[in-house]
């Protein structure tokens, strides 16, 4: 009754210096410039039944429907608004402050702000234009955005939450990056098995400068050009840049590109991490599985090696050629096949571990075009070398990158690496 009482008395108080007109209904509500007041106090319009006080403003630039004003003080906090909803149970959602500034046509030229907000010169560090803060032990964010117009579960707490996606024009720096990746949010796991070196080959690294989007789009609000020449002309868009080709890169890996709402082709980088680890580790293995061939004890020690070929003038013993395996990866039983020159006295097929050590040999004694079928249950999952020795020559496959020297791999079961990284 007090607070009414006082609320009162600021009102006759205004009404006094201001010459509004005031009226009052027989439900105690109040209107101010309105004579048929909805909510208990009505300002410039008849308000609502679900507003306990509506303030319409004239309609003009810059022309307020309310404004707080707060002289500083020499009090530790001055507010010039404040929204507040007291703790307690009920209600589905609480908005302490609410902002809404939606337009029922496009204009061509016009602009709409939900919030603003707007600060400076306080000390150097503490100048905030929107400050959030996310208080209690429940998971939630103290800056949340969204496309969908509604929430988005947010698991964990958060400083900033975005749902959709996120723009920004001009550099961000961040310290640290941690993407999710636990193996716990991950399903339909499968390893990679292809050879993505051959895919990278195919990439063109390009040194490039950035467009301004004044040159690719037709600008809807013209009235910035000095602006937008200032851009143009700033470091943003004149230093060179080094990148990949999206439009190249959505032909092999096109689970890293990414169409947006503008029609546009985005690169996200961090995913081509794994593929770049995974060719590393490749070439490692072609690398050491050479090493292995010349350097390992027992039958590959001292072989001359030589690549397989048809040319006529080879004797007939180096034109014997070692094949892939197929299936590869296999789970039963994989088939190598080969192909051994009539005039090779002694021929042994041997198997190694990728440490080198020997684990299997098959000799070979049918010339001509032949083949080693290797059961499944006769090594444990894992990738192998494979090798053809023929009269103390070591064989390579000339099936892979046109006759190089590269050890042939399989790999025993092919369900084995998703089962092991499976999710508990």
């Amino acid at each position: 009754m007090k607070k009414l009482l006082s609320l009162t008395i600021t009102i006759l108080c205004f009404i006094s210096l201001s010459q509004a007109q005031l009226y009052m209904d027989s439900n105690g509500r109040v209107g101010i410039d309105e004579s048929s007041p909805v909510s208990t106090l009505s300002i410039g319009g008849a308000g609502s039944t679900t507003h306990s006080v509506s303030v319409y403003g004239t309609n003009g630039q810059y022309y307020r429907a309310l404004q707080g004003t707060q002289t500083t003080t020499s009090s530790n906090s001055n507010y010039g608004l404040v929204g507040s909803i007291p703790g307690g149970s009920g209600g589905f959602k609480l908005y302490a402050v609410y902002g809404s500034a939606y337009r029922g046509s496009t204009p061509t030229s016009a602009r709409s702000y939900g919030v603003v907000g707007y600060a400076g010169n306080g000390i150097a560090g503490h100048n905030y234009g929107i400050y959030g803060w996310l208080a209690g032990s429940r998971d939630g964010a103290a800056v949340y955005g969204t496309l969908g117009g509604d929430t988005y579960h947010v698991d964990g707490q958060y400083a900033g939450f975005f749902e959709g996606d996120v723009h920004i024009e001009g550099d961000l720096t961040v310290d640290g990056s941690y993407p999710s990746s636990d193996i716990k949010l991950k399903k339909d796991v499968r390893v990679i098995k292809e050879d993505v070196i051959s895919k990278l080959e195919s990439l063109q690294v390009i040194r490039f400068k950035k467009k301004h989007y004044s040159e690719y789009k037709e600008l809807s609000d013209t009235t910035n050009q000095s602006k937008i020449a200032a851009e143009i002309e700033s470091e943003r868009y004149t230093k060179d840049r080094i990148g990949l080709i999206a439009q190249e890169l959505q032909l092999t890996f096109p689970e890293v590109v990414k169409e947006a709402n503008s029609g546009y082709l985005r690169v996200d980088y961090t995913q081509l991490i794994p593929i770049l680890v995974k060719a590393i580790t490749d070439q490692q293995v072609q690398i050491e599985a050479l090493q292995t061939a010349i350097e390992s004890s027992g039958s590959l020690k001292g072989a001359t090696v030589a690549t397989s070929s048809t040319d006529p003038q080879l004797s007939e013993a180096e034109s014997s050629t070692l094949h892939q395996n197929a299936p590869n990866p296999f789970t039963d039983k994989t088939t190598i096949t080969y192909s051994l020159s009539e005039t090779v006295g002694a021929a042994t097929l041997f198997i190694y571990d990728m440490t080198g050590k020997q684990l299997r040999n098959y000799d070979i004694g049918q010339k001509g075009s032949g083949e080693i079928i290797i059961s499944g249950g006769e090594l444990d999952p894992g990738m192998y070398l494979y090798s053809l020795i023929a009269d103390g020559q070591l064989k390579y496959s000339p099936s892979l990158d046109n006759d190089s020297l590269k050890l042939s791999l399989f790999s025993f079961p092919a369900s084995w690496p998703e089962k092991k990284y499976q999710a508990a």
